[in-house]
């Protein structure tokens, strides 16, 4: 009987972390996908709209004096609403995506995942 218990531990020992990384992996995935759709989405708002969402076109709030904007899921659902019949929900780990535009500057706009530890590291301001 402590045979098939060390057995079975060493066994859950060695799933516990394949199926971690398994779900880590898929969460890494999932987000990639949503980023991709957005860009697609994306792609096809500037297409009507000549530029990426701003103040000014998803909620007609004249923002010429803005330099930046920086706005999250609500914000992006307004924008794709009528171009996806599905609302773009919180990323896999339950942060919502964060938008990033410069309207006055050259700067890339871009969707940002928080990932698996919540934070923007890379983001340098």
């Amino acid at each position: 009987m402590v045979v098939v218990v060390s057995v079975i531990l060493m066994l859950s020992g060695v799933l516990i972390p394949t199926v971690g990384s398994v779900v880590s992996d898929a969460k890494k995935a999932r987000c990639g996908f949503d980023l991709k759709g957005l860009v697609s989405i994306m792609m096809r708002f500037i297409g009507i709209h000549s530029n990426y969402p701003t103040n000014q076109n998803v909620y007609g709030v004249d923002d010429n004096s803005a330099h930046y904007l920086q706005s999250g899921t609500h914000f992006l659902n307004t924008a794709i609403r009528p171009f996806t019949d599905k609302p773009m929900g919180p990323d896999p780990w339950g942060v919502p995506y964060s938008y990033h535009h410069h309207p006055k500057t050259l700067e890339p706009t871009f969707v940002l995942s928080s990932g698996p530890n919540r934070s923007d590291q890379t983001w340098a301001g």
